[in-house]
């Protein structure tokens, strides 16, 4: 709501976005169409003769240049080492031979190369320019930054900042830009980053799109437009990693800060070279830097282009809910109306059984990177049936049992949440909102309604609907999870399977408890 969020601004003054003229233009489109008519020309399916051919381009203009070969992919990059600098800092531009969508980034790589070739001739860059094309912006991007930072020979030293490029069109026009910036395991890049992106971006003309914001709501800003974006970024962040990854992704983890420029529509006002000026320009301001970025916010949610929610004042929407689930606890404990003394042997095995559940959480976690096609439909029929049994099965066992086993469960979920709260907003956000039946699971409720509250809780059951946002659906979702997992070391399917799904487990058991009152103490 208005009063409730702030405009950007940029916190590291050194940066100065937009304060010098950027050249590259007209006179630089001959070269991008040159570059662009011989990528036309190549053969799309031959990738390594084309990053050989690129390779030496690059070579030509004076470039150190090596092909990383990776499990997904060739990936070629190239190094310039600034004139001006101690060669300790460089500044990445890449582009994927394939974009996120898998299309061939025609226009991407052309501008890669001609930007390539337009920053050797100045002087004035005091931090090292890294130019790489990988295979895919995703798993082989990946790849290439481990790479980089472990065992490369060929290296330009910290990366500070990167920026990948989509533009698979073969247009001279685009019509505006869309923006994506969210890293693995919620990490963000420095907001100032983003500010100054923004900043060029309109100055030079085209529009900034967040979260898929249509051309025709771009100048929208209102309640429900920053809403809208602000729901999609949770969504987003919660999610990535598990869906293909636009190139910022790939960064995440080693303290570079970056984010990825499309090119939308292949009509507009604007021509190719204006989008090769933000790269230019940002890359100008960031080559200012004396220090890494650390002014501005790395906790922020953005509403606009031009808006955002510090960490201060969104973090207390995902407290609640940890807070919520310790309540929720304590309450199963203290409204059994039996005494503590009394219930140690229940204690006992309440704890035995919620091991045994997170024991299941972690078999899941190790089996599914080894036969994921297999598992991963298993997982679905497994949890299917387990999610159904409460409504027409029952074990006999001393229902003293319920309260502690729903309360340690519960409790184990606050910490988990807890634990989460900072590292992961948006994860620890989402997790909360639909788990949060499992708190209204109590003995007085009748058991239908008991298992309808576990469904519609149960993390595989939910999967469904956010299957709606995966190419191939729910099994694209499975796969994104054990791929982000062994790939990306991105700790969604680590949270989800030992996390929550151990406490729904846990709480599906409680409801299938029933049985005599065995050893029934009253607490007067």
């Amino acid at each position: 709501m208005d009063g409730q969020y702030r405009n950007t601004y940029i916190s590291e003054n050194a940066l100065m976005p937009s304060q010098a003229y950027s050249y590259f233009r007209e006179s630089e489109w001959n070269i991008l169409r040159g570059y662009r008519t011989q990528i036309q020309n190549f053969t799309m399916d031959d990738i390594s003769t084309n990053m050989e051919t690129m390779r030496t381009w690059l070579e030509d203009v004076g470039y150190k240049t090596e092909i990383h070969k990776g499990e997904h992919g060739d990936n070629l990059y190239a190094i310039f080492h600034a004139p001006r600098g101690d060669d300790t800092e460089a500044i990445v531009l890449g582009a994927g031979y394939f974009n996120s969508d898998g299309e061939f980034n025609i226009s991407g790589m052309s501008l890669a190369l001609a930007l390539a070739r337009y920053f050797h001739r100045w002087i004035v860059w005091s931090k090292n320019i890294i130019i790489v094309i990988p295979t895919d912006p995703d798993h082989s991007l990946r790849e290439w930054v481990n790479a980089y930072h472990t065992s490369l020979d060929l290296t330009g030293g910290s990366i500070e900042a990167a920026i990948m490029m989509d533009y698979p069109s073969a247009s001279d026009n685009f019509e505006y830009i869309e923006l994506y910036y969210e890293g693995v395991n919620g990490q963000l890049p420095n907001l100032d980053l983003l500010n100054v992106a923004i900043s060029v971006s309109e100055h030079e003309g085209p529009r900034v799109s967040l979260q898929g914001t249509g051309k025709n709501e771009l100048r929208v800003n209102n309640y429900w437009s920053r809403l809208r974006i602000l729901s999609r970024g949770i969504t987003e962040l919660a999610l990535a990693g598990l869906k293909k990854g636009h190139g910022n992704e790939a960064f995440s983890g080693w303290r570079v800060q970056a984010l990825t420029l499309k090119a939308k529509e292949t009509e507009g006002p604007f021509d190719v070279t204006v989008f090769g000026r933000i790269p230019e320009a940002v890359f100008r301001s960031v080559n200012n830097l004396l220090e890494k970025f650390h002014q501005s916010f790395f906790f922020y949610m953005l509403l606009a282009p031009r808006n955002f929610v510090s960490i201060g004042t969104y973090l207390p929407a995902a407290a609640m809910f940890a807070v919520a689930f310790i309540l929720s606890s304590l309450d199963k404990v203290i409204s059994s109306g039996y005494e503590v003394r009394h219930l140690s042997p229940y204690a006992v095995s309440s704890t035995l059984y919620f091991i045994a559940t997170t024991a299941i959480g972690y078999l899941i976690l190790t089996l599914m990177p080894i036969v994921p096609t297999v598992v991963n439909y298993s997982l679905i029929a497994v949890s299917a049936i387990i999610s159904l049994s409460p409504l027409a099965t029952s074990i006999t066992l001393a229902p003293e049992i319920k309260p502690l086993l729903r309360g340690i469960s519960l409790m184990f979920f606050s910490t988990v949440l807890s634990s989460l709260l900072v590292l992961n907003f948006s994860l620890t956000f989402t997790m909360g909102l639909f788990s949060l039946p499992l708190t209204f699971i109590k003995n007085k409720t009748p058991k239908p309604i008991n298992c309808l509250l576990l469904l519609i809780s149960n993390p595989f059951i939910l999967s469904l609907l956010f299957a709606l946002d995966f190419e191939n659906g729910l099994f694209g979702l499975f796969q994104g999870l054990v791929s982000s997992w062994k790939e990306l070391n991105c700790h969604t399917l680590l949270v989800v399977t030992c996390g929550w799904f151990p406490t729904w487990l846990s709480i599906a058991l409680s409801v299938l408890i029933e049985g005599e009152h065995i050893g029934e103490k009253k607490t007067n």
